[in-house]
């Protein structure tokens, strides 16, 4: 019973985060009230947004952010903000307004296949970083389970607390993909005549359904 209250507490939870973020799926990414509507929703400032994706894409390029300005007519300025290999500028009347600015258009820059804040949000926003901890704590449990291993145990005999963790992660991982609608993917036999396949028709196999089953991280992935 205590079970599927927390259930529907989780669920009630999911729905208002996925209303609050399909707000922003009417805003455009370099709409000048993406600030202001952030911060009466409680979402992540665009700066804030743009040092989290830096962050989840370190590991391939520059990241660091470099922001200059410089005054070019009475109150007003010229922000530029350099991440990388790239480059943006706006025009502005103060220095948070042009810090925020140069944020959104660098982001654009960086998906320029993606058009809504709302797109943003659903890769870097308050969900997914809370989603990508829970994944840390998972994997962080269960190498604990790991360590727990007795050294006098066979090396053949199964870890039961390990295979119950990763039972209960799978089951999570179903009912979320379920709620979502999301269809779970099935790799297809590589051979359907059961007979072997050698290294020239596995790769090619291979290549074709990476192609048309990219990942959630290289999805994203900037080019920096």
């Amino acid at each position: 019973m205590q079970n599927c209250r927390n259930d529907g507490a989780e669920d009630e939870e999911q729905k208002a985060e996925d209303d609050s973020v399909e707000l922003f799926d009417m805003i455009e990414i370099e709409d000048s009230r993406v600030y202001e509507i952030s911060a009466r929703a409680g979402q992540p400032s665009p700066y804030l947004l743009l040092q989290e994706c830096l962050k989840q894409n370190a590991a391939f390029g520059d990241t660091e952010i470099k922001l200059h300005s410089s005054r070019v007519k009475h109150q007003r300025h010229q922000f530029d903000m350099e991440v990388g290999k790239h480059r943006v500028s706006v025009i502005c009347t103060n220095k948070r307004e042009g810090k925020q600015k140069t944020s959104q258009a660098m982001l654009k820059k960086l998906h320029p296949n993606l058009n809504t804040w709302g797109s943003l949000l659903r890769l870097y926003g308050h969900e997914t970083q809370q989603k990508q901890q829970e994944a840390r704590k998972s994997r962080h449990s269960i190498i604990k389970l790991q360590g727990n291993v007795s050294k006098d145990s066979p090396a053949v005999e199964p870890n039961t607390a390990i295979l119950e963790k990763l039972k209960a992660e799978m089951l999570k991982l179903a009912k979320r993909r379920q709620n979502e609608g999301e269809p779970v993917p099935k790799r297809p036999k590589l051979s359907y005549t059961h007979e072997p396949v050698f290294e020239p028709e596995a790769s090619t196999a291979s290549a074709s359904y990476a192609e048309s089953h990219p990942d959630a991280a290289s999805s994203s992935r900037i080019d920096l």
